[in-house]
């Protein structure tokens, strides 16, 4: 191994080991904690886009994920506007399923932004939507969603006081923005 090889070889081998260091601790960070200790598993979403209804276990009691339910989660959540398709991060999904529970399990969560490409989001920036340059629901972490029958303040208050994420209330369309990027709160 010459000595360019070698060291594209350590930078690799570096750069592996500090992104299991950061999403290693980013899991462990929510695994212990209360908020996946009460969650049931199954999902049940509605894309008020599209129409299309998913009702999903993406886990078993042991809190494994199901990869098929991972797939059809990252199809269902899709860019409305273009198709585009982005993993989903898992635990955007596990916090959505705790907010589905504490409100009831046979409660059905309307999905209004889930995914966002690049380009659909930069539109929305250009016509004055107030979207986030680097908003989170480019990289798969965030949703903005309503609970039938559930206010848009009570739904904020419970997102709000699980403290994993952005918390964010819009009265006016009447969403919950809620993602798994650091935790901090608008709206009110």
């Amino acid at each position: 191994m010459n000595f360019k090889t070698s060291q594209s070889y350590r930078w690799g081998l570096a750069s592996l080991l500090v992104l299991g260091l950061v999403f290693g601790s980013r899991q462990h960070a929510f695994e212990g904690s209360e908020l996946l200790q009460h969650r049931d598993g199954q999902l049940a979403l509605y894309n008020t886009h599209n129409g299309e209804y998913i009702n999903i276990r993406y886990c078993d009691v042991h809190g494994i994920w199901s990869p098929d339910a991972a797939q059809s989660f990252n199809h269902f959540l899709r860019c409305h506007a273009d198709g585009g398709l982005m993993p989903m991060h898992p635990h955007l999904l596990e916090v959505i399923d705790r907010i589905q529970d504490h409100f009831g399990p046979d409660r059905v969560v309307h999905v209004i932004s889930a995914y966002r490409s690049p380009k659909y989001n930069g539109y929305l920036r250009s016509v004055g939507r107030g979207v986030a340059l680097h908003s989170y629901h480019m990289k798969g972490q965030a949703m903005d969603i309503r609970i039938p029958g559930i206010s848009t303040r009570a739904l904020f208050e419970y997102v709000k006081s699980l403290g994993v994420g952005g918390a964010g209330c819009y009265h006016g369309p009447n969403f919950v923005h809620v993602d798994v990027g650091p935790v901090r709160v608008w709206g009110s």
